[in-house]
């Protein structure tokens, strides 16, 4: 008896270890990715992204330089993307904004019921129903950047605001 209660008390010690440090690390995860991004100083790529946010949507292959398009093509409508005039797709074929958006979104809630309840939709249900869960994002494990980004802001907020993004990059090139 005495050995069976110690082995269940060991068990629930290791899951609760377990789950403190997926809370510790998971939002820090970004953090490597970027710093691996950085490493690679790659500042010219063309890569192919589709994302939706709000009421944006786009389907772009773009070269990009230092963080800006410099050419592409509107996979949608098959038009070129003028460079000069500001686009939605600004904001999501830059690598480095991408993180800055990663960044808001893993961004600490104000209070630790809210914290807690991101990690989980039956815990939001119970402590904070209007908590915004993690994002759940993929990496290139080469470059470091972001592959794909889902994240769905609190189900409190007005839809269509612009907070939800599903974001892909299906393809990914560094250029010289």
């Amino acid at each position: 008896m005495k050995l069976v209660v110690l082995g269940s008390g060991a068990l629930l010690l290791i899951g609760v270890v377990g789950v403190a440090l997926l809370f510790l690390l998971l939002p820090f995860q970004y953090q490597w990715f970027q710093r691996r991004w950085n490493q690679q100083a790659v500042q010219h790529y063309e890569l192919e992204t589709m994302w939706a946010s709000g009421m944006s949507r786009g389907h772009v292959l773009a070269e990009v330089r230092d963080n800006r398009i410099v050419a592409g093509v509107d996979l949608d409508t098959g038009q070129p993307l003028n460079p000069n005039k500001p686009l939605a797709a600004s904001a999501y074929v830059s690598i480095d904004n991408l993180f800055l958006i990663i960044r808001k979104q893993y961004r600490p809630a104000t209070s630790w019921r809210s914290q807690l309840a991101r990690y989980d939709r039956g815990l939001a249900l119970k402590l904070d129903p209007c908590a915004a869960p993690l994002p759940n994002i993929s990496y290139d494990a080469e470059f470091g950047y972001p592959t794909s980004i889902n994240y769905q802001a609190s189900p409190c907020m007005l839809p269509f605001n612009g907070a939800n993004l599903f974001l892909t990059i299906a393809r990914f090139r560094p250029l010289p």
